[in-house]
């Protein structure tokens, strides 16, 4: 069985990194995979960046699209509200380029593939020639553009009236990229789509959404290398060299962009203002864009955004507490990252974040947004070592019996196995 993944990355950003790790787990389990991606920066030989066509005419109506599509968008998003994820149309430059372009296969798998894959010129393709597996890492194939909904239900309907582009009109710019979509998962025939939620939330809300609600939806959790994610108990000395006691108490958020107001920064730094008095806890953070601004005055150090795995399971083994604030998630890679490394977690009873975090076996879950009850979660694990302790222990243990690469790739590979092939599929067009 031949599998070709196409995502947008290959290990940039949290959506690449677990597209890649599914990749990974497959061949881990015998399966023929490979990636075909818009930008490659990984050393896989088995990705293969897109290389698109250098012919005059087909490079003038790449340009003329960007143009077109850059001036929609643009004006669509003027009285847009800061702090949201990027809004994403259904549109790229490319055309059907890609669907042309991409490698044969017995299985098409797609990942997050926003300013790739188009949906109109290529998805129809794409399934004439082989099934396609859908693999949800965030909400944007089943809504009108936004990456999370948020509390709106629109993507139930038809989508309009979007909050997120700050304008109430209810035939919006997040209208025409539903309809454009509408007409297309409905032109493909029902067997022919599976998707996969790797939460139990994000499959309910695609079994509920009125694009991809007619499609079969399976749940495989994300799997995670446990030899390589492991505690390492002698990293806690690195921290002498940014200026920290390794005897204090370590505080760690991560996120792909900490600017995001979804990711709750903001609330995090609320609850950590109860910690102010106490100069035995540290804050670290790891992610992309500038250090987020501390009000409360705790130490705090930004490292940035990390890349290699090792250097990232080293920080996740200088925390004693991984602390996930998210609003609205998936099931973040960074969860099963500080479980696998040893670490206790406390978020909010969000998404997927309960599919991984027992409440009181391997972390503490607070009520969605309750700051204080936040802040009582950290300090009650900071100030009970054995607890604390316990814990971690209890996430190493659940990160290896549930969340392997070698149970992710089986369970994938059971979904193809379900998965009809081109001629025994009526009405579909042979390539």
């Amino acid at each position: 069985m031949r599998v070709v993944h196409l995502s947008s990355y290959d290990i940039n950003g949290g959506a690449a990194r677990a597209a890649w790790r599914v990749h990974d787990s497959l061949r881990l389990v015998g399966v023929d995979s490979s990636m075909f991606v818009s930008i490659r920066e990984g050393y896989d030989p088995q990705v293969e960046q897109y290389v698109p066509s250098p012919g005059p005419v087909v490079r003038l109506n790449r340009i003329v699209r960007r143009d077109l599509l850059r001036r929609e968008l643009q004006s669509a998003s003027r009285e847009r509200p800061s702090g949201f994820d990027d809004f994403r149309d259904d549109r790229t430059i490319f055309g059907s380029e890609v669907a042309h372009s991409a490698p044969d296969a017995d299985v098409y798998h797609l990942h997050q593939i926003t300013d790739f894959v188009d949906y109109r010129a290529c998805l129809p393709l794409l399934a004439r020639r082989a099934p396609i597996v859908w693999t949800l890492h965030e909400m944007t194939p089943l809504t009108g553009g936004c990456h999370y909904a948020y509390d709106c239900t629109n993507f139930t309907g038809e989508c309009g009236d979007c909050p997120q582009l700050g304008r109430s009109k209810r035939r919006d710019f997040s209208h025409s990229v539903w309809r454009r979509k509408e007409g297309v998962f409905a032109s493909i025939p029902r067997e022919r789509i599976h998707v996969v939620g790797p939460s139990k939330w994000i499959a309910a809300e695609a079994a509920r959404s009125s694009l991809l609600g007619r499609f079969p939806v399976s749940i495989i959790p994300y799997g995670l290398d446990t030899d390589l994610y492991r505690p390492m108990p002698e990293a806690r000395r690195l921290l002498e060299g940014f200026g920290v006691d390794p005897s204090m108490r370590v505080v760690l958020f991560v996120a792909d962009w900490t600017s995001v107001r979804r990711k709750g920064f903001e609330l995090l730094d609320s609850a950590l203002g109860a910690l102010c008095n106490s100069p035995q806890t540290t804050l670290i953070s790891l992610g992309r864009g500038d250090a987020p601004k501390l009000q409360s005055k705790l130490k705090h150090i930004h490292l940035g955004s990390l890349t290699d795995d090792r250097m990232i399971a080293a920080v996740y083994s200088m925390a004693d507490v991984f602390v996930i604030p998210s609003l609205q998630d998936n099931l973040p890679n960074a969860v099963l990252e500080a479980m696998a490394c040893g670490s206790a977690v406390v978020g909010f009873r969000i998404g997927g974040i309960p599919d991984m975090v027992r409440d009181g076996v391997n972390g503490l879950l607070a009520p969605p947004g309750d700051v204080k009850g936040l802040a009582t979660a950290i300090q009650s694990l900071l100030g009970d070592d054995q607890r604390r302790v316990q814990m971690g222990k209890a996430a190493r243990a659940i990160a290896e019996q549930e969340y392997s690469r070698r149970l992710q790739g089986e369970r994938y590979v059971d979904v193809y196995r379900s998965l009809k092939p081109p001629s025994a599929t009526e009405g579909v067009e042979h390539a």
